[in-house]
């Protein structure tokens, strides 16, 4: 018997580490609540595309989750072979991309690579496991038809890939039959630069390689999925003056036909709280004061101004710390988190070019918790 000891204690600490993960989260689920959006005014169905990305804690227990109007999930609700499946904590969005297309997608790293989907194919941009040596950097491009279910597979070198120490995905758009990838790229120990390499499918080959900023700066990128004529940058620096930090705010776009970039003079203030949008070729900045959206808006073809502001009265209390918004369309979704409050969260859908209401709701336990709970959200994504 004394030479089995090391097996037996090996096993005795699987089922002890097993038997404790069972147990709490056993314990932690008889607390766990779910949540329903109860409407207000509007129609009901314009909240079925939205997941709510937050967590809830109490005196007990504290959990990642998300919301939809069909449904409360709980990632401390999941088996323990199911958070090992690394797919959980990533949002129904893609959950359901991967379910739809598993022969494709299978093996795919949702971490390092990223996806956009049309309606002909799903393109997935990927890095090679080593960007660390001496070689080229390179990108890894496979493509799905929907339709004949052909799949691509093909790798590309990034020009002058040799002199860069790594590559950053920041954004992928197909465009006809050119796909652009806006890439954030360091040389070796410098300072980094943002590029949009576009490359011919059909050829397989890099056209353009179009330098952005070449300053060390922090680049948000937008886009209009469904029209995407041209790709915006939001450029963030941090700049001192007299002793003291700021930060300046530029936007810049790229037009994908002819590759040209243009630095935007906005005819309004850029404020760093301002969310940027991208819808039919007008760039719009939304802002929230107390109980109002305001609204202004450049297109960057006609160079037409639009400026308006919504009074949104069940938005009581918001601030730019507590509130979340999505953007889909010409749609608004507004929601805050419910810190530690006798009452739901309330949750908005409103059209900013018609002002129309199209929803008005709170989102509550379905059952008596108490006043003793956190709900946060953090993010919110909405269903194309």
């Amino acid at each position: 018997m004394g030479r089995y000891w090391k097996l037996v204690v090996l096993v005795t600490g699987i089922v002890v580490v097993l038997g404790t993960f069972f147990i709490q989260t056993t314990l932690a689920n008889l607390a766990l609540p779910e949540f329903d959006i109860k409407k207000v005014t509007g129609d009901l169905a314009e909240i079925d595309p939205v997941i709510i990305n937050g967590y809830y804690e109490d005196r007990i227990v504290w959990s990642d989750m998300w919301i939809t109007s069909k449904e409360t999930v709980h990632l401390n609700e999941r088996s323990f072979f199911e958070r090992m499946n690394d797919l959980q904590f990533h949002s129904p969005l893609v959950q359901d991309l991967y379910k739809n297309n598993r022969s494709f997608l299978r093996g795919k790293n949702f971490y390092s690579g990223t996806f956009i989907e049309n309606d002909e194919q799903i393109t997935y941009v990927s890095l090679p496991w080593d960007q660390t040596n001496d070689t080229a950097v390179q990108v890894e491009i496979a493509i799905l038809d929907k339709q004949s279910k052909e799949e691509t597979l093909f790798q590309l070198d990034i020009p002058n890939g040799e002199k860069y120490f790594y590559l950053y995905l920041e954004q992928v758009i197909v465009r006809d039959d050119e796909l652009h990838i806006a890439a954030s790229v360091s040389p070796h120990f410098d300072d980094e630069e943002m590029h949009v390499y576009s490359i011919d499918l059909a050829k397989q080959t890099v056209t353009h390689d179009t330098l952005i900023s070449d300053q060390d700066s922090y680049l948000q990128t937008y886009v209009d999925d469904d029209q995407p004529t041209f790709l915006v940058f939001e450029k963030n620096q941090e700049v001192e003056e007299s002793h003291s930090e700021f930060v300046d705010k530029q936007l810049m776009y790229m037009d994908l036909a002819t590759k040209e970039v243009v630095n935007l003079d906005l005819p309004f203030e850029l404020d760093e709280d301002k969310i940027v949008h991208l819808e039919n070729d007008t760039l719009y900045l939304l802002s929230l004061a107390e109980k109002q959206l305001m609204i202004e808006g450049f297109n960057l073809v006609t160079e037409e101004v639009l400026e308006k502001t919504i009074d949104m009265p069940l938005l009581s209390n918001v601030t730019i710390n507590n509130y979340v918004m999505a953007l889909s369309g010409q749609k608004v979704y507004l929601t805050r988190s419910n810190p530690n409050e006798n009452r739901g969260a309330p949750i908005t859908v409103i059209d900013f070019l018609t002002e129309n209401m199209l929803f008005e709701g709170t989102i509550e336990p379905k059952q008596e918790i108490g006043n003793h709970y956190k709900l946060t959200f953090y993010n919110m994504n909405v269903r194309n």
